[in-house]
């Protein structure tokens, strides 16, 4: 559900493809005490002096803690409906559903309806049931708006239940490595691997998450490999258009600016996506810190643009230059920034 400008990617990325709900599967570049326990004697033994110390037990970390920054994705596979889920460590999550049809449209909201679900709940400590599969309950699930419908902006707002997580009893969480032939067909069905038997894959790559009662599937996403999809989606195209300089040798100097300022806009946008991805991840300290080293860097990139374009003394070049000097900062940023998302 979640955000996108260049079609380098973010569709594919929270893999938000579905038609409707009711289907069944089938800041930015801007311009830029250790314990001690006492130890009984047996009845015939003198009484030990003093205690002896025990190492303090440390629990078991518990199978959440293992997805990390990960996010899991509900949704059918041909739309622009999803439900996306986050669970933290000690078994907390949060999420949101939404989907829309402009399409259902009328006097009081003529920009259509939209279905919207903002959820936070709890999950039991999950219990392994085999080396790849572990088996939890939802203990309770809140949501941000009563179940009801409002009109905001021209739209019908409908808030429903969190879909995917309706009707849950018991939920497993599937772990990469897990035999695709050990899942539940319906599982497979809604994380796009029905067909899996001729995609040469026999196990899963991906964390999955399967609501027993509902028959629905969630799959992970990450978005440090997000990230790094469209990082290798902008070099590309980058590296397409710097290949149009060298070979065509008709284009204009209007064209050239325009070249220039795209291969810019590339990697600005790439920023740009990824700093909602930031914003979602890291904590508030940590994001008002690197917020403010941002504003710096922005400062720094324009500077340092303006100076480029100097060179030649604002003539028809200087586009070439300050995009130019601008998409190299900014390539260089992003790689920089994707190092918070690992």
């Amino acid at each position: 559900m979640k955000k996108m400008t260049l079609v380098l990617m973010l569709a594919a990325m929270l893999l938000l493809s579905g038609c409707a709900r009711k289907e069944a599967p089938a800041v930015t570049g801007g311009t830029t005490t250790p314990v001690q326990t006492e130890v009984t004697a047996p009845p015939t033994a003198p009484a030990p002096t003093q205690a002896p110390t025990q190492a303090p037990t440390q629990p078991e970390e518990s199978v959440f803690a293992s997805l990390g920054n990960r996010y899991f994705t509900f949704s059918s596979g041909a739309g622009g409906w999803a439900t996306e889920l986050r669970i933290r460590p000690d078994g907390s999550f949060s999420g949101e559903y939404q989907d829309s049809d402009m399409g259902d449209s009328g006097p009081d909201y003529p920009n259509g309806t939209v279905y919207r679900c903002s959820f936070t709940g709890r999950f039991s400590q999950p219990e392994q049931v085999d080396d790849t599969c572990w088996a939890f309950t939802m203990e309770d699930i809140q949501f941000a708006n009563p179940l009801g419908e409002e009109l905001v902006d021209g739209r019908r707002c409908i808030y429903t239940d969190a879909y995917g997580l309706e009707n849950t009893q018991t939920l497993y969480l599937y772990t990469p490595g897990r035999a695709l032939a050990d899942l539940p067909q319906a599982f497979l069905d809604w994380v796009g691997l029905h067909n899996w038997q001729t995609m040469e894959k026999t196990a899963l790559d991906f964390y999955g998450l399967y609501n027993e009662n509902d028959q629905t599937g969630f799959r992970s996403w990450c978005p440090y490999e997000q990230v790094l999809d469209m990082i290798d989606n902008a070099e590309a195209a980058a590296a397409e258009l710097e290949e149009k300089v060298r070979t065509d040798g008709s284009m204009t100097q209007a064209e050239l600016n325009e070249n220039a300022e795209t291969r810019y806009r590339v990697w600005d946008d790439v920023l740009n996506m990824q700093w909602r991805l930031l914003l979602d991840s890291l904590d508030q300290k940590t994001m008002d810190t690197l917020t403010r080293e941002q504003m710096d860097w922005i400062a720094e990139k324009e500077a340092a643009a303006d100076k480029a374009a100097e060179e030649v003394q604002g003539g028809s070049l200087s586009p070439v230059f300050y995009y130019g000097k601008a998409a190299e900062m900014t390539r260089d940023r992003v790689y920089a920034l994707a190092e918070y998302l690992k």
